[in-house]
Formats: C-alpha cells, sequence, structure tokens
C-alpha cells in the first residue's frame, strides 16, 4: 500500500466504468493498523458512492462560470483565462488580443420586444459569433450586449490578425 502510513486516515476516489459506459464514483477511506514490528494487521475502509455530489459539484462550476442566456462562458470565467493568458504570454514574451464587442441600444430592444426576446436575441448573437470564430478563440458574453473574444493562438496575435476577426465578426452579425 504505496503513499498509505500506518494509524493515519487515508482517502482517494476512483471511477468505475459500467459495461453500458455509465461511471460511478467511488470515495475510499482508510486507515492500515500495524502490530510492534510495523507489519500490517488490519485495514479498515470505508467506500461511498459519490456520483451525484460530482455530478452536482461540476453542474454548479459550470453554472458559475456560463452564462445563463446564452450558454457561453461569463465575465467570470473570461477574467480568469486572460489572467492565464497574460501570465503566460509574459512568460513567453509574446502577444495575444481580446476584442469586446458592445450591442449599442439593446435596452430599446428590451422594451419593445420584452425581456424573454431579448433573451433569444442575445443567445442568437452569441451563435452567431460563436459560428465565426476559429474553434480555439474563447468566446464570453459579459452581460446586456457586451460580448468578448479572447484570442488564444497559439505564438503571437498581431494587430492584422485581430483586426480580420473582428472584421468577421461584424460581417457575422
Amino acid at each position: 500500500t504505496q503513499g498509505i502510513r500506518p494509524g493515519v486516515p487515508c482517502e482517494f476516489e476512483h471511477r468505475i466504468v459500467h459495461a453500458d459506459g455509465g461511471h460511478r464514483v467511488v470515495l475510499h477511506r482508510g486507515m492500515v493498523d500495524v502490530d510492534a514490528s510495523g507489519r500490517p494487521v488490519r485495514a479498515v475502509s470505508i467506500l461511498q458512492d459519490i456520483t451525484q455530489q460530482r455530478s452536482a459539484e461540476q453542474r454548479l462550476d459550470l453554472l458559475a462560470r456560463t452564462c445563463d442566456v446564452t450558454g457561453l462562458a461569463n465575465r467570470a470565467s473570461l477574467l480568469d483565462q486572460l489572467d492565464m493568458h497574460n501570465r503566460q504570454a509574459r512568460r513567453e514574451e509574446r502577444t495575444f488580443a481580446l476584442l469586446v464587442l458592445e450591442i449599442d441600444q439593446l435596452k430599446y430592444a428590451a422594451e419593445s420586444l420584452g425581456y424573454a426576446s431579448c433573451d433569444r436575441l442575445l443567445a442568437a448573437i452569441g451563435e452567431r459569433l460563436a459560428d465565426a470564430l476559429p474553434g480555439r478563440d474563447l468566446l464570453a458574453h459579459l452581460g446586456s450586449g457586451e460580448y468578448a473574444v479572447l484570442l488564444s493562438r497559439g505564438g503571437d496575435v498581431d494587430e492584422s490578425a485581430a483586426l480580420a476577426l473582428a472584421n468577421q465578426l461584424l460581417d457575422a452579425l
């Protein structure tokens, strides 16, 4: 039992995959008792199915990091990615780009169409923008009519690449 110290409780998780492809997440808690010479004499273990708990945690994490109207990354998720890209770009001495798009006069659309229709409009805008993006760039809905794109391509992202993408996004809208 590598990594388990006698008399010290241990804990670990693993997944069990069923023949049908489904899985369960199991939490093991245990402790090994040893005799005076240090040989294991007894192991006590408790297994607990925590599949629903892990699923709920993943769902909460997803809800905390996505916009419920558009399904896109939200402001918090973008800020995390931006921080990570900033640190990586400094380390590697390269550049990246952040584009911010704002849909003007969205409040007038909400007042005239109603909030449910405005939410559908925001989702449709998000879909159009997502369809126009290459796969590796992050699209986020920041709230109201604000969207952002973090160009996360490998290597430097120069101004001409950012402008070209901005024009693609405008054409998509």
